[in-house]
Parts: C-alpha cells; structure tokens; sequence
C-alpha cells in the first residue's frame, strides 16, 4: 500500500466510513444527493464498498485547490482497495460572499462543481 502524508488541514474535513467484520453493508447516514455525472447517490449506492472516505471540498476555496492532485491521488488509492471517495460540496452558492471568490476561477454552483 503507497503511504501519502495527509496535510493536517485536510483530516478535518475528511471522515471515513468503513465495514465492520461480520457486517453486511456499511453504516452511512441516509442522503440523496445528485452528482456532477447526473446520477443520485444514496447511501445504498456505495453497500458494495469496503471502505467509504467522505471530503467536504469547497470549489471556490482556494485551500481546498491546493489538495486537488492530493484527493485525486486519494481517490485512486481507494479505487484500488475495494473503497471509493465521494466529495460533497457542503456550500449553498448564493451565500458566498463576493471576496471569498477572489481566488478562484469558479464558483460553487452545481454547474461550476462539474468544471472543477
């Protein structure tokens, strides 16, 4: 297994959902949530995964930029190992203030989320 170091800005925003031995299906909090491929996603979506790693990521926010290569590097590393990485995006667009969209090419609406 490739070991990548974690920068500590990124552990607060990153939970980890993984099957327990004995268990049928992973323990996920009910959603339906629409991703940036057209499908929904609910929490049985994911009952064929071992292990289920969740990144709230802001598209406008240039911290969350900077671990772009990080969480692709993640993501790939999961896919491997019977595991997936789902990205929420917790912002509702049109409460984001005009200066905390300085940094950055794109905004958080569910359009812009898919350039990103």
């Amino acid at each position: 297994m490739k070991i990548i170091k974690i920068p500590f800005i990124v552990i607060f925003a990153f939970v980890l959902f993984s099957k327990s031995k004995g268990q049928e299906s992973l323990k996920l909090p009910r959603f339906s949530l629409l991703g940036v491929d057209g499908k929904t996603y609910t929490q049985n979506s994911f009952s064929n995964y071992q292990n289920i790693a969740v990144i709230f990521y802001s598209n406008h926010c240039r911290v969350s930029q900077k671990f772009e290569n990080l969480i692709i590097q993640l993501s790939n590393i999961l896919a491997n190992n019977k595991s997936n990485l789902i990205l929420v995006s917790p912002n509702f667009e049109k409460a984001i203030l005009p200066d905390e969209k300085a940094y950055s090419d794109v905004g958080d609406s569910f359009q812009e989320m898919k350039i990103r």
